[in-house]
This record gives structure tokens, C-alpha cells and sequence, in this order.
């Protein structure tokens, strides 16, 4: 049997980005099948009548985070920990739109010291970091 090798392993570990992913599009075209990093969409429902049917099957191997604005704040943060802990998957950077009703969720994040930008251009920026 060969030997666990940690340190070629931590290798394979891909910076992550998570990402309100109501405008599927841009997440599809940009983001699920890049090899540099990996995607953590963020939906704001169960309710998925408004994604495509291929987008939903493309990601549903990812590790999907359902944000409920109708939760408490302390709730929703707790929440939030325990689905990066229990997955082991801490984003670097979160794509939330600058809407007033992203608010709470923003401080959420920023809370945890993920960085948060509203642009698709920074996250693309972003990409562009990693590529080198």
C-alpha cells in the first residue's frame, strides 16, 4: 500500500468562491468548470424554477448554500459556520450584488473574513490573480 502523501494533497486544494448565483448565466459560463478554483453557489430558496435545468443539474455535486433571509441574523451566521466547517470548504472571496437586500448577508461573511465584492468584473479580476 503506498503512503498518504499530506503534503501532495494539500496541492489539490482550490481556492473557493461563493456567490449569489440568481444570475446563473454568468456563473456557468465563468465559474463551474474552471479547474483553478471551485464554486459555492449561495441560492436564496429552494425554489429553483428560476435556473435552467442543465445549470441545475451542472451543480448539483456542489455544495450548495440556502440562505434564509427570514432567519435570525445569529441563526443565519451559525448556519453559515457550520456549513463551512461540516464541508471543510472556507471561501476566499463571496460575489454578493450590492442590493440593500443582500445586506445582512454581506455582514455575515465579511463577519468571517471572507472578502465580498458586488461586481462580476472583481471576481473575474480575481480569477485573473489566480491565473497569475
Amino acid at each position: 500500500m503506498d503512503d498518504y502523501d499530506v503534503f501532495n494533497e494539500m496541492k489539490n486544494i482550490k481556492p473557493i468562491i461563493i456567490g449569489i448565483d440568481k444570475d446563473n448565466s454568468f456563473f456557468w459560463s465563468e465559474q463551474i468548470n474552471n479547474h483553478l478554483f471551485e464554486f459555492m453557489p449561495i441560492r436564496l430558496g429552494y425554489n429553483l424554477s428560476e435556473y435552467d435545468k442543465n445549470y441545475i443539474e451542472q451543480t448539483k455535486e456542489l455544495f450548495i448554500y440556502y440562505y434564509n433571509d427570514k432567519n435570525t441574523y445569529t441563526n443565519e451566521l451559525l448556519k453559515l459556520k457550520k456549513h463551512f466547517k461540516h464541508y471543510q470548504r472556507f471561501p476566499e472571496i463571496a460575489f454578493i450584488p450590492s442590493l440593500e437586500t443582500y445586506h445582512e448577508l454581506k455582514s455575515m461573511l465579511q463577519e468571517l473574513g471572507i472578502r465580498v465584492v458586488n461586481t462580476q468584473k472583481e471576481i473575474l479580476d480575481y480569477i485573473k490573480n489566480i491565473v497569475g
